[in-house]
């Protein structure tokens, strides 16, 4: 109690809210408000991430966003935010309701996209939050 935490992960995460808080009326132009920064990273339970950082949004698309640009040597090697966020409208601009994706991947130029498996048990569950929005 009374001490201070230092936590590498979440300090991340506050560099990358950081990084987009200037896009959020574009990001809600095109429904891809973010209301979850996940830290859990490649850390994750069972999970292969590529990505240190992960955004989501209120309908459920799950966006690696990599690191923040403050994050060291390897941050400086990230495309800069307003990149990373002009290449996540541009795919919003082309997918229709971002149908059918299930990831967007913005460490990379140009950025990837994860389509859904259709036969996959994540896309009734995106498919109910995107219902339900």
């Amino acid at each position: 109690a009374g001490r201070s935490l230092v936590d590498r992960a979440v300090l991340d995460g506050l560099a990358v809210a950081r990084e987009i808080a200037p896009f959020r009326t574009q990001l809600h132009g095109r429904d891809l408000d973010v209301v979850i920064i996940d830290v859990a990273g490649p850390r994750r339970a069972g999970a292969t991430a590529l990505s240190e950082v992960d955004l989501y949004t209120r309908t459920g698309l799950a966006i690696e966003w990599g690191r923040a640009r403050s994050g060291g040597r390897l941050g400086a090697l990230e495309p800069a935010p307003d990149a990373k966020i002009r290449g996540l409208l541009n795919v919003a601009a082309r997918r229709s309701g971002m149908s059918g994706v299930r990831c967007v991947r913005l460490q990379f130029t140009p950025p990837a996209v994860v389509n859904e498996d259709p036969n996959g048990p994540e896309a009734s569950l995106l498919s109910r939050l995107r219902d339900e929005n």
